[in-house]
């Protein structure tokens, strides 16, 4: 079983509820239960150890161009600094997975995969990739963390 670099912190929690989520040791719920978390998460602010996703950064002077070769968003209309959601499809128009995209400059985009997918979705993106664009796969070297709510950003603003 896999674990996170923030499971040390987290793994002796009094009343807390651990899953198996896709070979994963992860939370799934703490004291209250996952109803009054869910709950509490959609009107005030909750936050969730997201470091078994895959990570990758795709950088050149073309990365936009080749990610809009491979998602189904408009990747050349993304803003500096912005997220993106986008499906990275086959040829036959089928998914190979659901990405995130984070644009943090012209030539450098920071892409989050579904943790069970890494291995196939760097295949398919490394495989596909241009002489000019760069992968790196940073999904070991990455912990995450989302914090999610109506009161997220008010929450994080006060640490940054």
């Amino acid at each position: 079983m896999h674990t996170t670099p923030l499971y040390e912190a987290y793994k002796d929690y009094p009343q807390m509820k651990m899953t198996d989520f896709g070979g994963w040791d992860l939370p799934v719920n703490y004291e209250n239960g996952i109803l009054a978390e869910h709950a509490f998460v959609r009107n005030d602010v909750g936050m969730f150890d997201v470091s078994h996703m895959g990570e990758c950064f795709v950088e050149g002077k073309d990365a936009a161009a080749f990610l809009d070769s491979l998602v189904t968003n408009d990747v050349s209309k993304q803003v500096v600094g912005k997220a993106m959601y986008a499906l990275m499809c086959y040829e036959n128009g089928t998914v190979v997975d659901d990405l995130i995209l984070y644009k943090m400059s012209e030539e450098l985009f920071f892409v989050v995969m579904n943790a069970s997918n890494v291995a196939k979705d760097l295949e398919w993106i490394k495989g596909h990739c241009p002489s000019d664009v760069k992968v790196t796969d940073l999904s070991d070297a990455t912990c995450q963390i989302a914090i999610q709510g109506p009161n997220a950003y008010k929450s994080v603003e006060k640490l940054v």
